[in-house]
């Protein structure tokens, strides 16, 4: 097994991915929103203001959390047809 470096290796992903899309952060969110559009059923959204000390996001302790059940689930993003797409 070879020792690997799980950061730097997010790093070095992230500056490719920045750098295929020319640093443009305009890009980088549009290539991100398509994504999110295309694979929408593997994006969840949960509203980063509603982790507090009484509701704690999930851990690594919970098996197979539902992510609907958390207090700041705020839903999956539209899928493609709703959205008056054809992608």
């Amino acid at each position: 097994m070879k020792d690997v470096d799980p950061v730097a290796e997010i790093r070095a992903w992230r500056d490719e991915f920045a750098r295929t899309h020319g640093y443009d952060i305009k890009r980088i969110s549009a290539a991100i929103h398509e994504s999110a559009l295309r694979f929408s059923d593997r994006f969840v959204f949960i509203d980063p203001q509603a982790h507090t000390m009484e509701t704690p996001p999930a851990t690594l302790e919970d098996e197979n959390p539902d992510p609907s059940k958390h207090p700041g689930f705020t839903g999956f993003p539209p899928l493609p047809n709703e959205l008056g797409s054809t992608v």
